[in-house]
């Protein structure tokens, strides 16, 4: 006898075994496929609510958003525009000259206006004819405004404060008139990113 070859004779069979029926799919409508549906829903569910208690906490502790009232800042802003402010901007970098900003207003308390910066710290600031100079040099303006050939200055900025004008110029209270001039960095609320609406003119600023 061969090792592992079996005695001759008739042995167990199990073809039988090999090519029985297969098992029968679970049906979706049973308990486990109800199971695992709802499984599934609530998972979904959960991950709904956690996306929508991060959009809550973004929306009140990192954006707003404003509309503009009165045309300041035409022709960048006009308006009822409708403005998504960042909040939480400043905490990672500096203010920049150019960026648009809401402030609480440092000679109307409770009143918040949306201006442009345009002098930094520790700068001297002239206005002539329109043009901006700071520190004796000519700046450009990288932007639309409107102007009415105002003059002013020397201004000096004090440390943590900041110069800020209305791009439309002749009808615009800012640092030309306010008391204090400047902006203190802590009465600015944060940096206007996007216009929402009208849909025609929405993008960043």
């Amino acid at each position: 006898m061969e090792e592992g070859v079996r005695a001759l004779g008739r042995g167990p069979d199990d073809r039988g075994v090999l090519a029985g029926p297969a098992p029968e799919p679970a049906r979706p409508g049973g308990r486990k496929g109800l199971a695992a549906w709802l499984w599934r829903g609530m998972g979904a569910l959960k991950a709904a609510l956690q996306v929508a208690v991060l959009a809550a906490v973004l929306w009140l502790f990192v954006f707003q958003v404003s509309v503009v009232s009165g045309s300041s800042m035409y022709p960048s802003l006009e308006p009822d525009d409708k403005l998504v402010i960042d909040k939480f901007a400043y905490q990672w970098r500096t203010i920049r000259r150019f960026d648009v900003v809401v402030f609480e207003c440092p000679s109307q308390a409770g009143v918040d206006y949306v201006k442009r910066v345009v002098g930094l710290p520790g700068e001297t600031l002239v206005l002539e004819g329109g043009r901006l100079y700071v520190d004796g040099r000519l700046v450009d303006q990288p932007f639309d405004y409107m102007d009415d050939g105002y003059t002013c200055g020397p201004v000096e900025v004090p440390e943590g404060s900041f110069f800020v004008l209305g791009d439309n110029r002749p009808h615009s209270r800012d640092s030309r008139v306010f008391r204090p001039q400047a902006v203190p960095k802590e009465s600015i609320k944060g940096v206007a990113r996007f216009r929402v609406y009208p849909f025609g003119r929405a993008g960043s600023l």
